[in-house]
């Protein structure tokens, strides 16, 4: 992993076999982001997507083999029980073109992964919503 800064704006830079939410995670650890807004491209691999059902209160999770073009990742960081939290979501093309998507559990990076991270000023904070039994903004 590679993090540097482009002005008030960083970039983090993954290699194969890296975890893209662990590589992410440790990223905002070390440079002390509480917020941010994220964006991201690359070539991923194993990933693992999901949709939460509000009446159930419950996430599906999909395991998706092999390589896939991560095409769009976008999300934001925040806190969740004291801990930086990334609520992430993700559209995925397979060699075909087809597309995937959906809230993003993880994946390993299989060729690169390029991922801007935009700092905010104030720390965002994630606390459970008994109605929906989401970890809302607050």
């Amino acid at each position: 992993m590679k993090v540097y800064a482009q002005g008030s704006v960083w970039v983090v830079s993954l290699e194969p076999e890296e975890s893209v939410l662990d590589c992410l995670l440790e990223a905002a650890r070390q440079h002390g982001w509480v917020a941010a807004a994220l964006w991201g491209i690359g070539a991923v691999r194993d990933v693992v997507i999901g949709c939460y059902i509000v009446g159930e209160q419950r996430y599906t999770q999909v395991k998706l083999p092999g390589d896939w073009e991560l095409v769009g990742c976008h999300g934001t960081l925040s806190t969740r029980e004291g801990e930086p939290f990334w609520h992430l979501h993700v559209v995925l093309s397979d060699r075909e073109g087809h597309t995937r998507g959906g809230h993003f559990f993880g994946a390993r990076i299989s060729g690169v992964g390029e991922f801007v991270v935009f700092p905010l000023p104030n720390p965002m904070v994630r606390q459970k919503d008994e109605r929906t039994g989401l970890y809302a903004l607050h």
